[in-house]
């Protein structure tokens, strides 16, 4: 097993063997009885004695005198002596926890999955977190001025000079204001305290400091991950996008290259000082000692909801301090709903989260793709941070119970309650949630669509339910709608779908809003906005890989995104094949990665040859993809056939004479590669071209191929596979590149056309529209403005007709000519000029 971590600009991958212990660390954590530092000083004068945290901290918390020593380098085991010793309570080592990710990489925003399957957008209409709900996080830094974070930072009122809740130079004095013992802790603290021989050069070691900046990466995105900044016009959201954000430094990117939480304790223990409600801790390891536990409880006491990662070793092995007591211990789920292949398991784990390409914030005030229970932990900690907003009186345990009793159970995938859900967790007595259009979720372009409403009752009946929609959006041309839903009982919920009577027909990806008003009769019940996704997107990626391994995805959208480019990401075991979003996308890559054995539905090549006949551009990658589809659909769609079941070879070459591809040279292992290639298939062809071989000379024997219309790429292969170090060859971003190219590279859309031959000439100097249908079908004609409305009907042209139109009574701007014949249509956009 791999892990790949982001360091600085250069991608490592990373032996991590599952199971291995947390790395002992020389410091320990001792518990003094009154008046034993004195003694403890004489006894061992050759210690570095440090307060665990100043003492006004400690006092705070209602903790006794707890320190933190250092013995020199080299020094025997003074554990049994110190433990033997009057002055000494408790003496325990400090444990060097991992952080908990797991795969990194840059997607766009529409990879945020996540959210959509917490039922955010439900959950934010009754709670964004609120500025009085702060958020610790506990990690290896938060780079406080990204853009995305910057608002959402809690700024110490005490310190805090002009008052003015920001942060700035004028706020630094040199001064303890707040008496905490921390000069100018005005955004969090940085606790870290090491010699630079342990840390990755650039890393920030000896001495703590005011500023808790992250040189790894890892705590900005799990800061992200909780509370992001939402509503701003910038990147990412989050569950919590009101809350405030508390950036706790405890940890560092050692020489390894790993990171690593060394003073995990101490930042628990500050955050919750500093007034920390919801405290997330993407760490972990065996062991943690019973100080870690007496804490815990103290916390837990005092209200503070405590959540830690389950860990990434997809073992039920217990991890620390996910498995303390008071601690609620968070595994990750990936968009099938299904517990990740590299999530923690078992008895002790409370709850799970989406942790599987997760997007969020990144360091330099970038964003980026991480997986691992890690990204599951801040997730759910957003959640709980919704949930204090809306009952800030509620302890500990009435957040897990909440968190719990609403999550979505997992049956046999031992992860606790279940996946936690944003929606039910904040739902009101009754709400309303957008399901998305039928048939695509999304609203095509320039065809119209119903959008599907599910209302649920809560505890709480409706006799004569209504529910009413308006459009928020000055593209959403449509009046307030009211739904009828009847009698509903307590607990029940109904499906409505609500006509869209318009058409989009501007470029790209939107997501507009509807607003939402549930009423009985003369009381309301709900008021919200409703989510309504528009347009196509450019690419999409279709995982099919169902082997015990870890998540392919984070390959194939750092590659994709190096490149600017916005992949969504689905799974095949989200729904039938029938039911994937096939117009949403003009490319598809789907891939089955390392799976010995793909099972794909038969409707899956019903629905991949429909997607073909509209124009769209497949490539399917994996080592046993071709076994798992018919021969039928291998020899007519993609003009080929299997040879031999295993290629024995791990290096690919572009075929002679291959368009873009003949100069190629892959090699699936090595660094920066999945290394998941063990048995890829020899293809035949029959009336394909080929495209790949599996030697470089003689007789060739293929990998790849390419159909006969060039529309379909069927590669023996998993993509993901390639090896990223361009001294081995190209890279899979390069490849990517040529076999999906940017939309602006792609061949004229060749859908199924109902006005071929339409031209439209917009005359600046004559104020009259120009058409002629230059087909071979007569076309219906209608005209439309920016926001899809209809606004005039053309009637009929022929074939070889020519028209002159003047748009009386309009106003200059972009309209769009709706051409539609036998059954088909489409738009043409025109620029009137009065």
């Amino acid at each position: 097993m791999h892990c790949l971590a982001w360091l600085g600009g250069l991608l490592l991958l990373l032996a991590t063997p599952r199971g291995e212990a947390a790395l002992p660390t020389q410091d320990l954590y001792l518990e003094l009885a009154p008046g034993g530092s004195t003694g403890l000083a004489r006894d061992f004068p050759e210690l570095r004695i440090s307060p665990l945290l100043p003492a006004p901290v400690l006092r705070k918390l209602g903790l006794p005198d707890w320190v933190r020593v250092r013995p020199p380098a080299g020094a025997p085991d003074l554990l049994p002596r110190l433990r033997a010793h009057p002055a000494v309570r408790v003496a325990e080592p400090v444990p060097l926890f991992r952080t908990s990710a797991w795969v990194a990489d840059d997607p766009a925003l529409r990879a945020q999955w996540h959210l959509e399957r917490l039922g955010a957008v439900a959950a934010w209409q009754r709670s964004m977190g609120g500025p009085a709900v702060v958020v610790g996080i506990v990690d290896t830094g938060v780079d406080w001025q990204h853009p995305d974070l910057a608002a959402g930072i809690r700024v110490n009122p005490g310190e805090d000079q002009n008052g003015d809740g920001r942060w700035s130079e004028s706020d630094m004095n040199g001064l303890d204001d707040d008496q905490n013992g921390l000069v100018d802790d005005g955004v969090g603290w940085d606790l870290v305290d090491l010699p630079p021989e342990l840390l990755w050069p650039g890393e920030d070691g000896e001495p703590a400091d005011n500023d808790p900046a992250d040189f790894n990466g890892h705590g900005t995105h799990c800061a992200g991950d909780a509370a992001a900044v939402g509503y701003n016009g910038l990147g990412v959201a989050s569950p919590a996008p009101a809350a405030r954000i508390l950036p706790i430094r405890a940890g560092y990117t050692g020489t390894d290259g790993m990171g690593y939480v060394s003073h995990g304790l101490e930042g628990m223990l500050l955050a919750a000082a500093s007034g920390a409600r919801v405290i997330s801790m993407s760490f972990g390891g065996p062991g943690g000692g019973t100080l870690w536990q007496q804490a815990v409880t103290t916390l837990h006491a005092q209200g503070v909801v405590l959540l830690a990662a389950a860990g990434n070793e997809n073992s039920s092995q217990r991890s620390y301090p996910a498995a303390f007591n008071d601690v609620i211990a968070v595994g990750a789920t990936d968009p099938a709903d299904q517990r990740a292949d590299f999530s923690n398991y078992g008895s002790w784990v409370d709850l799970a989260a989406p942790g599987v390409a997760i997007l969020s914030t990144a360091t330099g005030g970038g964003y980026t793709v991480m997986q691992g229970t890690s990204m599951a932990t801040p997730v759910a900690a957003g959640v709980a941070a919704q949930v204090l907003a809306v009952h800030p009186d509620w302890s500990a345990d009435d957040v897990l119970t909440r968190l719990a009793a609403t999550a979505e159970p997992l049956p046999g995938q031992q992860l606790g309650a279940g996946r936690v859900d944003a929606a039910r967790a904040l739902a009101p007595e009754a709400w309303v949630e957008a399901l998305g259009v039928a048939g695509s979720g999304r609203l095509p372009e320039n065809t119209p669509g119903r959008l599907r409403l599910a209302v649920h009752a809560g505890e709480q009946a409706l006799a004569q339910g209504v529910l009413e929609v308006t459009g928020l959006d000055p593209r959403l041309p449509f009046e307030t709608r009211s739904l009828a839903l009847g009698q509903l009982r307590a607990g029940d919920s109904d499906t409505l779908e609500l006509d869209l009577d318009l058409l989009w027909t501007e470029p790209g990806l939107a997501e507009l809003r509807l607003q939402g008003r549930l009423r009985d009769g003369a009381e309301d019940h709900w008021q919200g906005e409703l989510p309504l996704a528009c347009g196509v997107t450019e690419l999409l990626l279709l995982e099919g890989d169902s082997s015990d391994n870890w998540s392919l995805l984070g390959w194939y959208v750092e590659a994709f995104t190096s490149q600017g480019r916005t992949p969504e990401v689905q799974r095949l075991a989200w729904s039938s094949a029938a039911d994937l979003p096939w117009s949403r996308a003009r490319q598809l890559l789907l891939f089955s990665g390392s799976d010995l054995d793909p099972q794909l539905e038969p409707a899956l090549e019903d629905s991949l040859r429909a997607f073909l006949a509209r124009g769209g551009r497949v490539v399917l990658s994996g080592q046993r993809l071709a076994r798992a589809l018919s021969p039928a659909f291998l020899q007519e769609a993609a003009g080929a056939g299997v040879l031999e079941e295993a290629a024995g070879s791990v290096q690919v070459w572009g075929a002679a004479g291959a368009p873009d591809v003949a100069d190629l040279h892959l090699l699936l292992t090595g660094s920066g590669g999945a290394g998941n290639q063990s048995s890829p298939q020899v293809l035949e062809a029959q009336g394909g071209t080929p495209l790949f071989t599996w030697n470089s000379g003689g007789t060739p024997r293929l990998a790849g191929l390419r159909a006969p219309d060039g529309r379909l790429d069927l590669l023996a292969f998993g993509l993901e596979a390639v090896n990223g170090d361009p001294e081995w060859g190209a890279d899979l971003a390069e490849v990517l590149e040529i076999l999906l190219p940017q939309s602006t590279a792609l061949p004229p859309r060749e859908l199924p056309r109902a006005a071929d031959g339409l031209a439209c000439w917009p005359n600046p100097f004559n104020p009259a529209l120009q058409l002629r249908n230059t087909g071979s079908r007569p076309l219906r004609l209608s005209v439309h403005n920016a926001l899809g409305q209809r606004v005039a009907e053309l009637g009929a042209l022929g074939p070889g007709e020519f028209r002159s139109w003047r748009p009386g009574g309009l106003a200059g701007g972009r309209y769009w000519i709706h051409a539609a014949a036998d059954g088909r249509e489409e738009s043409h956009p025109v620029l009137w000029l009065p």
